[in-house]
């Protein structure tokens, strides 16, 4: 048990040094937190929370991957500094993501469960090329990713979700789909070297 006292200066309701006794509680009641959910859950399935708590990490996950892919292109010895820059941006976007899914399972009355991020497979590439086809195979996983969760929403009847997920997510995950694979298609074009250079410095700039 917690007692706890407060001192109030002089006032006209009360009379100088008043010394007054406010309350007594117990401290561990306040952060019960157990229970709480309860009564603000609505029409969200244990399988929909479940599979939000998957994409909160696979979104954590691609966030990690777009940061090793820009620190790699800023090293000095590879100095594709447009290149970094959106890499960087997609990491952040991709953090955003996870963030606006914590907030959302919490809104809905869901429990958040994080897990260990483990270190990307790779960390250095050969080209540009390569490194785009990485970033490609990611948006599509995260894709797939995506249109399971619809799914399972679907199935569970969750139409606030279902909605959320076609007006907001999908959507960018379709752009950013079609976004790499131009990059791709371009540099192909350009080839390696001094195609890279001018990939960084003629086209990425508009786009970092």
């Amino acid at each position: 048990m917690i007692i706890l006292f407060v001192l109030f200066e002089s006032s006209s309701l009360l009379p100088n040094h008043f010394l007054c006794n406010i309350f007594k509680m117990n401290m561990s009641y306040t952060y019960n937190y157990k229970g709480v959910d309860d009564f603000i859950k609505q029409n969200f399935a244990d399988e929909v929370e479940k599979a939000i708590n998957y994409q909160i990490m696979f979104e954590l996950k691609a966030s990690h991957a777009y940061m090793s892919l820009a620190a790699y292109y800023m090293r000095p010895e590879v100095a594709l500094e447009n290149v970094a820059k959106w890499f960087l941006k997609q990491s952040d976007e991709e953090r955003e993501h996870a963030t606006g899914f914590i907030k959302y399972q919490n809104r809905r009355g869901g429990k958040v469960v994080l897990e260990d991020i483990k270190a990307s497979g790779k960390q250095e590439f050969g080209s540009l090329v390569e490194a785009f086809q990485y970033a490609l195979e990611l948006e599509k996983s995260n894709n797939e990713g995506l249109l399971r969760l619809h799914q399972i929403s679907s199935e569970n009847k969750d139409v606030d979700f279902c909605t959320l997920l076609e007006d907001k997510y999908l959507e960018e995950q379709t752009r950013s789909i079609e976004e790499i694979g131009r990059f791709i298609t371009k540099l192909k074009r350009l080839g390696t070297g001094i195609g890279e250079d001018y990939f960084d410095k003629e086209i990425m700039e508009c786009f970092s």
